[in-house]
């Protein structure tokens, strides 16, 4: 055999290995890949699975509320004591009086109740004008454990009352223990008619006969300057689970 033929034979040799090695090279690719059946081979790495973000579900918050109706009970013997001009007596003088009240809604840890805020002056419009306030704060209303007032009203526009009259000295006094001059509101002897949002009846202790209409220590009424009686309207009350 000749040289060239040789050479010919080897170039032809070293071309089917170099084909045979690009084969083997494209399987072991596809083996890789798959196995038999169409399984994929493992590729060592475990892949996560798509989700969606876990964002915690808003809550509605419903507050548990009930409305109520009440009529608080009257409140007695409220007497002013601080007095700001003249003596102990009205004499037998006209005597202006003003009436405040009001209601108001007071709530802390312990409490949620209903105040009546009140108010009561007298002043003498003869002699030494004597002038005698006072003023309290009183609970009529208290709302039940575990639970606070939202709201109060009372089927009006307004949760407070403001009059004024004059208290004529010839009233007549009243025929009760005490001889006094009484003004009450069912009984219509204010001089006018008064319309009230917030009480039904009150009654009003002015003139005492023989005796001081009032006395300078707090709490001590006795017969004198007072109101007497306050009986309230309704109320209607929204209550809110704590």
């Amino acid at each position: 055999m000749s040289m060239k033929i040789l050479i010919r034979e080897f170039k032809k040799l070293n071309m089917k290995k170099y084909f045979l090695f690009i084969i083997c090279i494209s399987l072991a690719g596809h083996t890789d890949a798959q196995l038999p059946g169409g399984a994929k081979k493992s590729t060592g790495i475990v892949p996560v699975p798509r989700t969606k973000l876990d964002v915690p579900a808003t809550r509605a918050i419903s507050s548990e509320t009930k409305t109520i109706r009440v009529t608080p009970l009257p409140l007695r013997n409220l007497c002013p004591w601080e007095r700001s001009s003249g003596d102990n007596n009205f004499e037998d003088h006209a005597v202006s009086v003003v009436v405040n009240i009001s209601y108001g809604e007071h709530t802390t840890a312990k409490e949620s109740v209903v105040i009546a805020n009140i108010s009561l002056s007298g002043e003498e419009s003869g002699g030494d004008r004597t002038m005698v306030k006072g003023s309290w704060k009183k609970t009529i209303y208290s709302a039940p454990a575990g639970w606070t007032i939202k709201s109060i009203s009372n089927g009006s526009s307004s949760l407070a009352s403001y009059f004024s009259f004059t208290a004529s000295p010839t009233e007549p006094y009243s025929t009760k223990a005490c001889h006094v001059r009484s003004y009450k509101l069912s009984r219509n002897n204010l001089g006018y008619a008064v319309t009230s949002p917030t009480l039904s009846d009150f009654e009003i202790i002015v003139h005492v006969d023989k005796q001081d209409d009032f006395d300078e220590v707090e709490s001590t009424c006795g017969c004198g300057f007072q109101i007497e009686m306050a009986a309230f309207k309704p109320l209607t009350i929204v209550l809110e689970r704590k």
